[in-house]
């Protein structure tokens, strides 16, 4: 009897962590995206238990997961009364990308900016704020 493709792709899902990352990110994303609140919160968690165990942490892949976790992270910080576990988790992911930056400002010097602006944001620092998303936004122009 031929197994059901969808049984055997949950059983993947089930069992391969980085598959499991892959999927948790794409639905925090998604999630984002959508400004849906509670599933944004619920995958980003998962995705962040899973990276803990995820074998190759240095993919390019990787890279733009730290912005994005970055960013909704700081977007949590601010709609939850876990303010702070939301905060630590979003400057995790900003000095991951800081280290992607220090090896490529090309492609990650305005969004670890983007970062910065958006932690400074986040910490009611409007001024500090201002200030790295217009770095950002000259950086991205640099590097076109």
């Amino acid at each position: 009897k031929p197994k059901n493709d969808s049984d055997e792709g949950e059983n993947i899902l089930a069992t391969n962590n980085s598959v499991m990352t892959s999927d948790y990110f794409r639905r925090a994303y998604t999630s984002f995206m959508f400004r849906l609140y509670d599933d944004a919160k619920h995958y980003t968690e998962k995705y962040l238990n899973c990276i803990v165990n995820t074998w190759a942490n240095l993919f390019y892949a990787h890279a733009f997961h730290a912005y994005y976790v970055g960013l909704i992270s700081f977007w949590l910080a601010k709609k939850s009364r876990e303010g702070q576990q939301w905060r630590e988790r979003g400057r995790r992911s900003k000095l991951a990308l800081k280290k992607w930056a220090e090896s490529s400002m090309w492609t990650f010097e305005n969004r670890w900016y983007l970062l910065e602006a958006e932690e400074a944001y986040c910490n009611d620092d409007f001024d500090a704020a201002k200030l790295f998303y217009e770095k950002a936004i000259s950086s991205a122009k640099e590097h076109k």
